[in-house]
């Protein structure tokens, strides 16, 4: 099995040593220290090298967090079907700044011994391999059931109904009449919406304006469509915010047609979805109750669409 080692400069000894004793388990180990050269193209080679891996290994520190290299690699394991239940995050030196949704699996802390976190990753990849048991980074979550009714399932208690500054809007371009309606619907409310109306034309226009209104907006809200499943967009969107803490417990997907959407990210599985497939009109009662926005509000809707004609 090919393990990618993701991780800081400043974590170089503990991911040498890590590296080690991972290759004396029997695991194939890619990493930027042991396997980059002066004149190697580093970005073909860990593109390559991310590619062909099986499981990741993320060494968290307060380097590393701040790490965009390392943030990319962990937003493109979230992304990659193949990772899941084979993403180890590792803490070797504390800091507070841990990726929010990696909190939500069983992180590691090394405790200054990579030959012994090295066995641990090494027994439970081995596990996963001969179905005798489940990695050791995932940790089934239960969602308390007055929250499976149509809201938020990861939301806090404290954080469950707070209205937010602005929302972002993620969808697939042949989405676009769906998240329109459901950008009125917000607007109509009192919350403010940002979402893209015209197609993006390359990464430079994706930082320049999706970029900026992800860095700005609190909440997230994910049409979910076999279109969206196909965006790169939509998956380059979501695995951002579920990597950037001002998106913690503020993800809300909303099912407009049944599809994969694992293939977007299998960190999705953590969350209920607002179900608009069947119903409109239910699944517009099921969103505005995760802002505890009720029937005064669906009446306020009704009334500006009806000023609308």
């Amino acid at each position: 099995m090919k393990v990618f080692l993701s991780h800081a400069h400043a974590d170089e000894q503990f991911a040498r040593e890590l590296a080690v004793a991972l290759t004396a388990e029997g695991l194939n180990v890619w990493s930027a220290e042991g396997n980059l050269y002066p004149g190697d193209n580093w970005a073909l080679a860990t593109g390559k090298a991310l590619k062909d891996a099986d499981a990741m290994v993320t060494l968290l520190s307060p380097e590393a967090v701040k790490s965009r290299n390392v943030q990319n690699e962990i937003e493109y394991a979230l992304g990659e079907a193949r990772f899941e239940g084979k993403l180890f995050p590792v803490v070797v030196r504390p800091t507070d700044q841990i990726p929010w949704i990696l909190r939500r699996f069983r992180i590691m802390e090394a405790g200054g011994d990579p030959t012994g976190t090295g066995r641990r990753i090494a027994e439970a990849l081995k596990d996963l391999q001969t179905g005798s048991g489940t990695a050791i980074c995932q940790t089934p979550l239960r969602i308390p059931a007055q929250a499976q009714t149509g809201s938020l399932a990861l939301m806090t208690k404290r954080r469950r109904f707070r209205r937010p500054r602005e929302v972002f809007l993620s969808h697939a371009g042949k989405d676009r009449r769906f998240a329109g309606k459901i950008a009125r619907l917000l607007r109509n409310v009192g919350i403010p919406v940002w979402y893209s109306r015209t197609n993006i034309h390359g990464a430079a226009q994706w930082h320049d304006e999706i970029g900026k209104a992800l860095g700005r907006c609190d909440w997230f809200v994910l049409i979910l469509t076999p279109h969206a499943v196909d965006s790169m967009w939509v998956k380059r969107e979501l695995v951002y915010a579920l990597n950037n803490r001002r998106y913690e417990n503020k993800i809300v997907p909303l099912l407009r047609k049944p599809c994969r959407h694992a293939r977007l990210s299998w960190a999705l599985q953590e969350f209920q979805f607002v179900d608009f497939s069947k119903d409109f009109d239910k699944g517009c009662r099921a969103l505005l109750r995760v802002w505890k926005l009720g029937n005064s509000a669906l009446a306020q809707d009704e009334k500006k669409k009806g000023q609308e004609k």
